[in-house]
């Protein structure tokens, strides 16, 4: 069993994956975008499915990404409820071709959830020398959470958990990000 990562280093490499994740989406979005990074913790498997359990009727749709390769995992962007519609619309008001887009609520949150995943995915893989690949993301109700941390392959595994914020104009929403992984990796 490796040892988990400092604080300090989670939090700075995190920090970076906020910085690029705010970069990507800005770019893709063609607006500012910023995301905070208030957490990170490794937490145990039991720490994260208790706390899933109290909080998943905050939740409103989320995100789930499966990746594999160097390592092997499973990410999931929650969103509070409400907070998922309130990010789309403000998305549509500030950058209305978005809301052209064939079932737009869905496609927005799926490819913002993905930015967003694939940041911190990416940017632990790129500090490993390591290299990922990501299945298509889905968008999923907070009773799946639950169903698929219970039968996670990731139960040995400290999961990641990161708090933080995303901005866009003049709203801001708390997130969270799960990053569940097969195996231990040391960062």
């Amino acid at each position: 069993m490796q040892p988990a990562p400092p604080p300090n280093a989670l939090n700075q490499l995190m920090q970076q994956a906020s910085i690029r994740a705010a970069a990507a989406l800005s770019e893709m979005l063609n607006l500012p975008v910023s995301v905070e990074l208030s957490k990170a913790d490794l937490l145990d498997w039991e720490a994260v499915i208790s706390h899933v359990r109290q909080e998943s009727p905050n939740w409103g749709a989320s995100v789930f990404i499966h990746f594999q390769g160097a390592a092997n995992g499973e990410s999931i962007f929650l969103l509070p409820k409400g907070g998922d519609t309130a990010l789309v619309a403000s998305l549509f008001e500030q950058n209305p071709d978005l809301a052209e887009m064939e079932n737009a609520h869905q496609a927005v949150l799926c490819e913002v959830g993905n930015v967003l995943l694939n940041a911190c995915v990416g940017t632990i893989a790129n500090q490993l020398g390591k290299q990922v690949t990501y299945q298509t993301p889905e968008l999923i109700e907070p009773a799946q959470i639950q169903h698929l941390l219970e039968n996670s392959q990731a139960r040995k595994s400290p999961i990641l958990w990161l708090m933080s914020s995303l901005g866009v104009g003049g709203l801001k929403v708390s997130a969270t990000i799960l990053l569940l992984v097969y195996e231990e990796i040391q960062l």
